[in-house]
């Protein structure tokens, strides 16, 4: 089955983009806070991804959602690989730069058009990553949070349910106050029918 390799296959990118996110190369860009919010969106559906791989057999919206991030996992692995390879030509540049040799004032290249770029690719790639970030929250109920500080560490934390949408697998032991409350309600409901009747 195609499904069964997404999980496995966007783990390693994923771990790959946080790791670069974590570099300095937003200081170098300019949009510090873009990749910060990348690389937090990241965090947390890596971190549902394992609640995703032990759904996909029986969810199809499980499945959709690991194809939807399989897909912006490629684009952002793209992305990155732009920073790569811009980084490593300025900085050959910079090494011929060094040797004399000086950049044609008239060539193509226009650095603030690149960051421009790539600011709206990072951009329109976090607003994908949140949308499928928040259907992991309401599809899987998990939810992995990071203070805002920089060094301290993400905590798993369990979000609290609220819609009416529950499991009955997560019920245990409350069978009998479920028979209780709802003869309490369907007694109490007759009762009122039969006294108003009699008015």
């Amino acid at each position: 089955m195609a499904v069964e390799f997404l999980v496995p296959g966007a783990q390693p990118i994923l771990q790959s983009l946080i790791s670069l996110a974590n570099q300095e190369i937003g200081l170098a860009w300019g949009f510090k806070g873009e990749l910060k919010k990348f690389q937090i969106t990241l965090t947390t559906i890596q971190g549902v991804l394992q609640d995703a791989e032990n759904q996909q057999v029986e969810k199809v919206a499980v499945k959709d959602w690991l194809r939807r991030l399989k897909s912006v996992a490629y684009d952002a692995d793209d992305l990155l690989d732009e920073f790569k390879y811009e980084a490593l030509r300025l900085k050959i540049e910079i090494q011929k730069k060094m040797k004399g040799k000086v950049r044609n004032c008239f060539s193509s290249y226009n650095p603030f058009a690149f960051r421009l770029k790539m600011a709206h690719k990072l951009k329109d790639i976090n607003e994908v990553l949140d949308v499928i970030r928040k259907d992991a929250i309401f599809g899987f109920n998990l939810v992995r949070v990071k203070s805002s500080s920089a060094d301290s560490t993400s905590m798993n934390k369990v979000d609290r349910q609220t819609f009416s949408l529950i499991n009955d697998m997560e019920l245990v032991g409350r069978i009998d106050d479920k028979s209780e409350l709802v003869d309490m309600l369907v007694n109490t409901y007759n009762d009122q029918i039969i006294q108003s009747s009699r008015l």
